[in-house]
């Protein structure tokens, strides 16, 4: 009854709750000692109230269910222990231990504190950083994506002992709208979703919406961090053969496609020594002069359109593992990185192992990937189904030693509107890991998840015949 009052009637039943100075005195020297901030102590606050307005009224706890003796073990144990204490002695009546325990539940399953010196008072047990690394390992294994250790990575394992408390103990913390995460982060909540199926299957506990929304949250703050991390600002110099006005053009192309932060140079032909190229990431340049430098270059006509010079960004980055950042908008990855002999048709008659040989033996047929490549992909299904969806599959795999690009494929599976079954296949290769940065991995994972999720567009794309009816859908 008190857990359901304070869901979902406690603004209703407690609003205008006499409390004075002497009644709040417990609750205020327990906030002080443990440190809490202003919303666990907010919420302390609630729960308190709810104990004093029971025992006074003759409904004090007696007992309580048998999972919540584990809570004497938490060091939230000790707040509600010291506050039950402390105003059994104000009021004069003694109280049940169970009402130690309830007191403890709001401490034991609040936000994470922000700052090191409040964790320490509640530190992360063995067996929750233990099923962090697991999480790590089981996205690793199904995603190919590895998140490496940070502060941030430190504090997820507070957030899943608060977490796990929340669950046991039937403590709801709603801060998260995870209708709204799904699309806008994709790939973190995914990687939430795994995440959420290993804390099902190890603890025996059922996920709620609101608590997957906050693990998306931080797996998104995860691919943020190291996104930044690993791309300092990126630094581009414009070459034209005359004219200021000229490169100023291509820069605000470029502008539109490329990452705010990008830094831009632009230089005349005279200018363009190798010395000075070879400190850009990247020259853009509209002369049909030879340039000499180690930096990637894209060659431009004078007159060029959006998707042209996309289209050049996105082989660089494939190509050669050029790490470009793009902003918000851009046109499809997969699209631009894709030619006519890696699109390919499959047979709806074929079950989804027989359509995917038939793209690597294209690719085999092709020179870009061998037999050793099609081993990989099955021992990876045979740990994680790489299906993301019933209507879209990303088999992808490491390529054979001293391979330096990443080896896209696609195939469209063609299927009227109420049909069931695979629509389509997006093949990858990439290097291994030392040799490319995997948040091409992410940018890729990220799309299909959006496509996927767009059944119409889905079924519009199955029933392509030609790369060029993908590279203008």
């Amino acid at each position: 009854l008190r857990l359901f009052v304070l869901d979902q009637h406690y603004e209703t039943v407690y609003s205008g709750y006499p409390l004075d100075d002497d009644l709040t005195g417990p609750l205020e020297m327990g906030v002080a000692e443990f440190q809490l901030g202003a919303s666990a102590a907010e919420e302390a606050r609630r729960w308190y109230t709810v104990l004093l307005d029971r025992v006074l009224t003759g409904h004090a706890l007696n007992s309580l269910p048998s999972e919540y003796e584990r809570v004497k073990n938490l060091p939230a144990h000790e707040f509600g222990q010291q506050v039950a204490d402390a105003v059994a002695d104000l009021i004069q009546v003694p109280l049940n231990p169970a009402e130690a325990v309830f007191l403890a539940l709001p401490v034991a399953g609040m936000h994470t504190p922000h700052d090191e010196r409040r964790l320490a008072r509640f530190p992360a047990s063995e067996e929750i950083s233990d099923l962090v690394q697991l999480i790590l390992d089981e996205i690793s294994a199904e995603m190919d994506v590895r998140i490496p250790p940070t502060a941030m990575l430190k504090e997820f394992v507070h957030h899943l002992t608060f977490m796990v408390n929340r669950l046991r103990y039937r403590v709801r913390a709603p801060d998260r709208a995870a209708g709204d995460l799904r699309t806008a982060y994709p790939v973190a909540f995914r990687m939430a979703t795994i995440a959420s199926r290993l804390i099902e299957r190890e603890l025996d506990l059922k996920m709620t919406e609101d608590e997957l929304g906050f693990i998306a949250s931080y797996f998104q703050v995860f691919l943020e961090e190291r996104r930044s991390s690993s791309t300092p600002a990126y630094r581009v110099a414009v070459v034209t053969p005359v004219g200021r006005v000229s490169a100023r053009l291509v820069q605000l192309q470029l502008a539109k496609i490329m990452a705010e932060s990008t830094q831009y140079t632009l230089l005349s032909l005279d200018e363009a020594f190798t010395e000075t190229l070879d400190t850009f990431d990247l020259v853009v340049t509209t002369t049909l002069e030879p340039l000499t430098t180690s930096s990637a270059v894209i060659r431009l006509a004078e007159v060029f359109d959006r998707d042209e010079l996309l289209g050049h960004i996105n082989r660089l980055r494939f190509d050669r593992q050029a790490n470009i950042p793009l902003g918000a908008g851009s046109r499809s990855l997969l699209a631009s990185l894709l030619d006519r002999e890696r699109f390919i048709t499959l047979d709806p008659g074929l079950e989804y192992r027989q359509n995917l040989d038939v793209m690597i033996d294209r690719l085999i047929f092709l020179g870009l990937v061998d037999e050793e490549f099609r081993a990989r992909l099955v021992e990876r299904e045979q740990r994680a189904t790489m299906a993301l969806d019933p209507q879209i599959a990303f088999p992808h795999a490491t390529l054979s030693g001293g391979s330096t690009r990443v080896i896209l494929a696609i195939g469209v599976i063609p299927r009227a509107a109420g049909d069931e079954g695979l629509r389509m296949i997006v093949l990858m290769g990439v290097p291994e890991k030392a040799d490319y940065d995997d948040t091409i991995l992410v940018d890729v994972y990220d799309e299909i998840i959006r496509l996927a999720a767009d059944r119409n567009g889905l079924n519009r794309i199955s029933r392509l015949t030609s790369y060029e009816q993908f590279f203008l859908y």
